[in-house]
């Protein structure tokens, strides 16, 4: 009987492994926090007419530890035949929970099973840690006239999958089921449904995607609980415990998703630290291209909140009031970003931006020129010194190395006037000079100048 290849295998070489035998593959102490040596054997088998493809082998750690992973594939010839059956058994601290940084480092069984045709398939995974469920589900595809759908039914508890810090956010029981139907002609999809869940939050997303011309129209909704604050973050080195009340965000994707044009809002009825609160914080942006140094990318945004100070330091307490931050950027399609209209207003300060960045090597060549009323640092003696209106202006210019450029800082207020210029890296070079105008500012009884260089 003479046997048609699929589609998926045509254009395959023949091929035979008889044996694979890999007596020590090492995973370095670097990599994984300790050194795992691995011995691999198997073997496997393509063949074009008639096509076939099988695989089996295993790999076992043999240096301490026990960590066994198991791998067959068979794809059968005539009725197209395809299975799967993968496993993996680790002990506690072993190569999957250092490489993913699992909390608490725990053993680890993960079984995968498939099975079905090319055009039509269903698999089962699950995940135990620690003997404990903490993620299963299934996923399955079925080849209809327009196209494949791929069909997704998952949960578990993904606290332990996640940073720490994490958990409140995206950890306890959580759901995720999806429709996608990829069309047949290839380059686009639809969307069907996308929904994620837990006690925290919703995420869903619907819509088309088009890689190869401009129909995609997709939307993801964001929305939490409102009765309750979420946390964030837990314990940050700055901020401490990050909270917020009635989170919501949209984002909305339209054209080709290799150049799309995007839009993203979110919304809170207030983000709390340790050091500030932030009531009715609004972020709005929108934008062309996904790749900030693509030819006519572009972004157009703001960031508003009304700033209470917490700390009650001199620092927040200057900045507390209205903030807002303006951003205007766009590529120049020679791998520059350029800034125009970008600053950030908070309390009495105010600094403006202008300049580009380069992403692809990290560079810059950045303009700020910032104004305050009497800004607060904690320090009597400099505070005496800003008392009243504040400049504050210069450039700053970074290319592929670690030195950064200053040129003409200039720092001016009532009772002084301070320049720097010069480069700041591994070696410092500058030139700084200042004028005290009034140094009675510095001591009661005496008046007059100073100037230092």
């Amino acid at each position: 009987e003479q046997v048609t290849a699929p589609d998926e295998l045509t254009g395959l070489t023949n091929a035979e492994i008889k044996v694979l035998d890999v007596e020590r593959l090492e995973i370095a102490e670097a990599l994984a926090g300790e050194a795992f040596v691995l011995k691999v054997s198997g073997a496997g088998k393509v063949t074009q007419t008639p096509p076939e493809v099988t695989c089996d082998f295993e790999a076992r750690r043999t240096n301490g530890g026990d960590s066994l992973l198991t791998a067959k594939v068979l794809l059968e010839p005539v009725s197209r035949q395809l299975k799967l059956d993968l496993q993996l058994k680790e002990q506690a601290r072993g190569l999957i929970v250092r490489l993913l940084d699992i909390v608490g480092e725990p053993a680890v069984d993960l079984a995968v099973e498939a099975n079905g045709t090319i055009d039509k398939w269903a698999s089962e995974l699950v995940l135990t840690l620690d003997k404990t469920i903490a993620f299963e589900g299934s996923a399955a595809v079925d080849t209809i006239a327009a196209g494949k759908r791929l069909t997704l039914d998952a949960g578990g508890n993904f606290s332990r999958l996640i940073p720490e810090n994490l958990a409140g956010l995206l950890g306890g029981e959580a759901q995720l089921v999806g429709t996608v139907l990829f069309h047949q002609e290839g380059g686009t999809a639809d969307v069907e449904r996308i929904r994620i869940a837990n006690d925290a939050l919703q995420l869903r997303a619907s819509g088309p995607l088009d890689w190869s011309g401009a129909t995609t129209d997709l939307s993801l909704e964001l929305r939490t609980e409102t009765e309750r604050p979420l946390v964030l973050a837990k314990q940050t080195a700055n901020l401490g415990t990050v909270r917020v009340s009635g989170l919501t965000g949209d984002v909305h994707v339209t054209g080709s998703m290799a150049a799309p044009d995007w839009k993203f809002t979110a919304r809170a009825g207030q983000l709390a630290t340790d050091l500030a609160t932030l009531r009715e914080p609004l972020i709005e942006f929108a934008g062309h291209g996904l790749d900030p140094a693509a030819d006519k990318a572009r972004v157009n945004g703001v960031i508003s909140a009304m700033v209470e100070d917490n700390s009650k330091t001199d620092i927040l307490k200057s900045l507390a009031g209205p903030f807002r931050a303006d951003l205007a950027a766009k590529s120049d399609g020679e791998g520059r970003v350029l800034l125009n209209g970008t600053r950030i207003v908070a309390g009495d300060q105010e600094v403006a931006f202008s300049g580009h960045l380069v992403p692809s090597v990290g560079g810059f060549d950045i303009g700020f020129d910032a104004s305050a009323s009497s800004p607060q640092t904690g320090q009597a003696v400099l505070d005496g010194l800003l008392a009243g209106d504040v400049k504050f202006a210069g450039k700053a210019a970074k290319g592929r190395s670690n030195a950064v450029r200053l040129t003409d800082w200039r720092l001016t207020s009532e009772a002084l006037s301070a320049t720097v210029s010069g480069t700041a890296g591994d070696l410092l070079d500058l030139a700084v000079a200042a004028e005290l105008l009034d140094l009675t500012q510095l001591e009661p009884k005496i008046s007059g100048r100073a100037r230092i260089e």
